[in-house]
């Protein structure tokens, strides 16, 4: 909390600590809570739109309580990345191919059954599944969220150690590393840049609700916030970048119109394929049943795969992007039509 406290003093980019007092008692007499969203949202800063335009935890919890009991179903289809792949097939949407899964010290690949119980055994595993068609791997949790405890293999004489110690005591999928498209490679290369798109399901029919694209940054292979990530709000009508980027404020809450490591600017950058995401977002979204799903995309030289589903996309993500979730028609609609 303290390291908290400290990036927001020292926010050159903060309001006036008069004015962030007065927003805190708005906040709290509207959301009926300890504001401390106001904070983990950015609210605090110039230019962040109005506090009252930002959703607390509590009405958020409450909307989503409603929401996920009217359609929910599919839920664990989406949990699930083993279940999510083999329902995109049948779908017909692109996403990475599964080479592999393990259980604890069993690692499946190839119709055989791998013993992965020593660091020796789980390299030698690795080198007979990569192959010419196969030549990098990205390992994942079967199931979780926030790009926690992932790996990519592209060497097999420099795999991380940390992997087999995490591996041998869950389970986890073994994909093929996409080859991320250029253009998107220039703004950061060392991680696959995912768009995030969310739709909504509103009287019948499905909706793009909002979109934004994740960074990742400081070497990491991850783009995702909860890991230092960045997030940039998608100009929708355009599909280009807007001006602005932040990071999660445990990450320092900082702003950026230039990627900090390779100093591509965000504002502009035309998105390749936008259009067609959109729309095939909508058709995958009517297989589910899920009232809101926020669908991670990956964009490729020929096109775009999907990497994964969220049944429970993350509120304050969608927040720091569109500074607020009242700023959003779409949005703002939905939370109204569950909280009475």
């Amino acid at each position: 909390m303290s390291g908290y406290i400290k990036n927001i003093l020292r926010d050159t980019h903060r309001k006036s600590i008069p004015n962030i007092i007065l927003d805190l008692i708005r906040c709290g007499l509207k959301e009926k809570e300890v504001p401390l969203y106001y904070f983990t949202t950015l609210a605090y800063k110039k230019g962040r739109g109005h506090c009252l335009d930002y959703v607390g935890g509590k009405t958020h919890k409450k909307a989503m309580t409603v929401i996920h009991s009217k359609g929910n179903s599919t839920s664990p289809i989406l949990q699930n990345k083993f279940l999510f792949n083999s329902h995109l097939n049948a779908i017909g949407a692109n996403n990475p191919e599964v080479i592999a899964y393990n259980v604890r010290n069993n690692l499946f690949a190839k119709g055989r059954i791998f013993d992965i119980s020593k660091p020796e055994d789980f390299k030698n595993s690795i080198a007979k599944i990569l192959d010419n068609s196969v030549q990098k791997l990205f390992i994942k949790p079967l199931a979780g969220a926030g790009g926690k405890r992932c790996f990519k293999i592209d060497n097999l004489d420099n795999i991380d150690p940390d992997i087999f110690s995490t591996l041998i005591d869950s389970t986890f999928i073994f994909q093929q590393l996409i080859k991320q498209n250029s253009q998107v490679s220039k703004i950061y290369p060392h991680s696959v840049n995912t768009l995030r798109v969310h739709t909504v399901r509103q009287n019948g029919a499905i909706k793009v609700a909002s979109s934004l694209m994740r960074l990742g940054q400081g070497g990491n292979v991850v783009d995702n916030a909860s890991q230092g990530g960045i997030i940039v709000n998608i100009d929708r009508e355009n599909g280009v970048l807007e001006k602005w980027g932040v990071n999660h404020l445990h990450s320092g809450g900082q702003s950026f119109t230039h990627h900090p490591d390779t100093e591509f600017k965000f504002e502009g950058f035309s998105i390749p394929y936008y259009e067609q995401v959109e729309e095939k977002c909508k058709q995958v979204a009517k297989y589910f049943n899920n009232w809101i799903i926020g669908w991670d995309i990956a964009i490729t030289e020929d096109g775009f795969t999907f990497m994964e589903g969220n049944s429970n996309p993350n509120v304050r993500m969608m927040q720091l992007a569109e500074g607020g979730i009242k700023t959003n028609k779409v949005l703002k609609k939905l939370y109204r039509q569950y909280i009475k």
